[in-house]
């Protein structure tokens, strides 16, 4: 997937302009990495609506964010608006990095100018089960992108400097839209 994003930014902190969405900021897809065209095709379940309707209706919302840390704990809030695409996106995302894990959490309200409001959000975390393994979970609950919840599952293990293995996969609360890989 593509993504441009052009802004005027004041301490690389505080943005204006079309901004990345904080719902973006944290759990993207498993399958960024190692299968990209799966990640756009299923964009709709990890990504921002903003997002999905500049990728797939050309939108080009305008907005601004903020973002910030504060020790172990980052935070970032985005307000979004499009009038080609008819719609408001105001999202908040948190994320937590421990000593071998993290936490992430991310909601977005969506409002369609001439339909009803939803809500997006994403709560999820990941663990080192050993010193080269990894495993994630993320729960996705995309109302606001028109999706089934699912709930999306990652392990890797890192074989030497140069190979990954890792298995993967969204599992949707009504199994019609599962996709796994290897």
């Amino acid at each position: 997937p593509h993504e441009t994003y052009a802004a005027l930014a004041w301490d690389d902190r505080y943005r204006l302009g079309v901004v990345r969405p904080a719902y973006d900021a944290v759990l993207p897809s498993v399958f960024e990495r190692a299968a990209p065209l799966l990640a756009y095709e299923r964009i709709e379940y990890s990504r921002s609506h903003a997002t999905v309707e500049a990728m797939r209706a050309t939108a080009v919302p305008f907005g601004l964010s903020a973002e910030g840390d504060r020790g172990p704990m980052r935070w970032w809030v985005s307000a979004h608006s499009d009038d080609k695409g008819g719609f408001d996106v105001f999202s908040a995302a948190l994320s937590h990095e421990g000593a071998g894990w993290s936490l992430a959490a991310a909601v977005e309200a969506v409002r369609e100018h001439d339909g009803p409001e939803r809500v997006d959000s994403k709560i999820g975390g990941r663990v080192d089960i050993a010193p080269q393994v990894g495993a994630g979970v993320t729960w996705l609950m995309p109302d606001g992108n028109d999706r089934d919840d699912a709930l999306a599952l990652d392990l890797l293990w890192r074989a030497t400097d140069r190979l990954d293995l890792s298995a993967f996969g969204e599992v949707t609360r009504e199994g019609r839209d599962d996709a796994w890989g290897l």
